[in-house]
């Protein structure tokens, strides 16, 4: 992302950032307790009201109309006799001054309050948007509508306080229902540098602190996250190893209990081998002995000498224990052993059980 795509994204959230500093601001003011808030009314330094009309100026309770031209000359001599207080001045605008305009029904934050004032102000007024001022509320966090002030009028008294030595420390007008409507000064020929206070500057250094402190802390829960996830991964891959070592182990199991319950199952199939070589002992006759004796899956297959061969396959085929019976190979003489070897091949009867 280039530095040109990435500023209207910064500028967004400097706006964003600034509407909830704003709002965090009035309500804090407003969730103050009224006697916190009466002590602060209280220790704010007082000013001297100058309320701006069409037909003139009038200071405080004063009667006397002051035109806007002779003002800065009337405040310079009613410093020089000791009548003028000097913390600075409230400039308080008669609705004959500015033109209240409502955007929206509904309240909104302040950057967008000025865009949409912007936006009105070329469309559906006849103001040039060089000529006038937009002034928005100085003490809501939102807010649904906002004020035209020409720009003449705001640089004349500017120059008119200017030449008394005077500052402007507040602006305000008549909202709606009548009501006192402080407005911002930041951006407008009225705006003047602000003195330095010790007690702003303690609450500006302890926000400070506040959000180093804070940082700091989101460093160290960040180390802290970030072991405790490597931690984390050390221990879940020592279990993955635990684990395919326990399914290898449990696989081997399962294969060992199959081939177990395979055996029992061929067991239990046929008769043992025991029972079987009972049973052909008990057939065979004395003139024969065996050998060998082989068996794969239900075929049962002996071997040995007999000197009445053919006399061994009516025998097996009457037992209960077998049948099929046969011979695999021819009968032979063997030199030096009594009888003929033979090789026969019978089933297991089940059948017959």
């Amino acid at each position: 992302m280039t530095f040109r795509e990435l500023a209207p994204s910064l500028h967004a959230f400097t706006l964003g950032l600034k509407d909830f500093l704003i709002w965090w601001r009035s309500e804090l003011r407003h969730a103050l307790p009224p006697f916190l808030a009466s002590r602060m009314r209280a220790r704010t330094p007082a000013v001297t009201v100058l309320s701006v009309a069409r037909e003139g100026c009038r200071l405080g309770d004063d009667p006397d109309l002051i035109p806007l031209a002779d003002l800065g000359e009337r405040l310079r001599a009613l410093q020089a006799g000791g009548a003028m207080r000097t913390a600075g001045i409230r400039v308080h605008l008669a609705p004959d001054r500015c033109l209240r305009r409502v955007v929206s029904p509904r309240r909104l934050p302040i950057s967008a309050l000025r865009k949409a004032a912007e936006l009105e102000v070329e469309t559906q007024t006849p103001f040039d948007k060089s000529d006038v001022q937009i002034l928005v509320p100085a003490h809501l966090g939102a807010a649904s509508a906002y004020y035209l002030v020409r720009n003449g009028i705001l640089a004349e008294m500017q120059h008119q306080l200017r030449t008394a030595n005077l500052q402007v420390r507040e602006l305000s007008t008549a909202g709606k229902n009548g009501a006192l409507d402080p407005l911002v000064i930041s951006g407008t020929p009225l705006r003047v540098a602000r003195r330095f206070k010790a007690q702003k500057a303690l609450v500006a250094g302890m926000a400070a602190v506040t959000v180093a402190l804070l940082v700091l802390s989101w460093d160290q829960l960040h180390s802290k996250a970030s072991a405790a996830n490597g931690h984390l991964d050390g221990e879940i891959t020592r279990a993955e190893v635990e684990a395919r070592k326990a399914r290898r182990a449990y696989d081997a199991y399962v294969a060992r209990i199959s081939q177990v319950e395979a055996l029992k199952s061929q067991s239990l199939a046929g008769p043992r081998a025991t029972v079987m070589w009972e049973e052909l002992s008990r057939i065979v006759p004395d003139a024969s002995y065996l050998t060998n004796l082989t068996v794969k899956d239900d075929r049962v297959e002996i071997s040995g000498f007999s000197k009445a061969s053919s006399e061994l396959i009516p025998l097996i085929e009457a037992s209960d224990l077998f049948e099929s019976a046969q011979f695999v190979s021819p009968v032979v003489k063997v030199p030096g052993f009594e009888g003929d070897r033979f090789t026969i091949s019978f089933s297991q009867g089940g059948a017959k059980r």
